[in-house]
């Protein structure tokens, strides 16, 4: 297989997610979300930054003046018809809901100087889990209910409960919390095999969709393990490893490393595409067949790539 560009953005967005397998939303600089049709035509104005800009001030109590809003991500979830926006405002970060067309409302803040959310959806798209300081767990409708979580890397299972992999100061376990928002909390699976100091400390983390087997991002090793079992079923080097980008049944994933972006069977074990370097900031569609990245600085060293963000196939 190999990945095909189909064409570059305006260098006016700031960041994509995919509503679907055709369509993106896309952020712009001044925080105005866009649909952009990939059968081509002229991308379709959502709204305007005001929007968000208000939102911003109801969601700094006690502000009395409108701050400088700086647009940093956009995150979308069809099963809930939900958008989360990540903005900076002055020294903090925001996150802000919307569901379907209805208006932006604060959904959680923290200091830029302590760190930068992490977000990753439910399989319903109820809940959000964020990383600040382990995981905070939040739903996106209703009360806005949160519940806070001790981990190194996480991940959601099927059944909307979370994997976590965590460590005491002692020992590192992967633990199974199967309903994050109520009680009794996690349970230990056990100790995974993990030569720590050969491959680093684990990055990120993905469960099947059908719930058997994990996924673990080291540095310097991406690694599968059987649940509840927690035996390997298999270790792949790949080096200076970033991240993992999953599609939607979590098989197809794009593996950021130093090196570029590279599609993987994570089941298999396989690499579906060569190595693209100088690409990063993977965005994968449901069914893992388009994919967006961002160009990494300096821009268009890659010969076909463009500075900003670029849509590509998988054929």
């Amino acid at each position: 297989m190999a990945l095909q560009k189909i064409t570059d953005l305006d260098l006016g967005f700031c960041d994509v997610t995919f509503a679907d397998e055709g369509r993106l939303l896309a952020l712009d600089a001044g925080a105005g979300l866009w649909h952009v049709d990939l059968a081509g035509g002229s991308p379709l104005r959502l709204g305007d930054g005001e929007e968000i800009a208000d939102a911003a001030l109801e969601g700094f109590e006690g502000t009395h003046r409108r701050c400088d809003v700086t647009p940093r991500r956009i995150s979308w979830h069809g099963g809930s018809a939900t958008a989360v926006v990540h903005i900076d405002c002055g020294g903090h970060w925001l996150l802000l809901r919307r569901r379907d067309t209805g208006p932006w409302r604060p959904l959680l803040t923290g200091s830029r100087l302590v760190c930068s959310p992490e977000l990753s959806w439910s399989a319903d798209g109820t809940a959000l889990a964020v990383g600040i300081d382990g995981v905070c767990i939040m739903q996106v409708r209703g009360s806005g209910h949160r519940a806070d979580l001790d981990a190194e890397s996480w991940g959601w299972t099927p059944s909307g409960g979370l994997l976590l992999y965590r460590y005491d100061g002692e020992r590192w376990t992967l633990c199974l919390d199967p309903a994050p928002m109520h009680e009794p909390g996690p349970h230990v699976l056990g100790e995974p095999h993990a030569d720590l100091e050969a491959w680093g400390w684990p990055g990120a983390l993905i469960v099947a969709a059908d719930g058997r087997t994990c996924t673990v991002a080291f540095r310097s090793k991406i690694v599968r393990y059987a649940l509840p079992s927690l035996s390997i079923v298999h270790a792949l080097d790949v080096q200076g490893v970033h991240g993992l980008t999953p599609s939607a049944d979590q098989r197809r994933v794009v593996v950021e490393s130093d090196g570029g972006v590279q599609v993987w069977d994570i089941v298999a074990g396989l690499p579906l595409t060569g190595l693209l370097p100088h690409l990063r900031d993977a965005r994968v569609s449901p069914s893992g067949r388009h994919l967006a990245f961002r160009t990494r600085t300096p821009a268009a060293v890659h010969p076909v790539a463009e500075p900003g963000w670029s849509i590509w196939r998988l054929d």
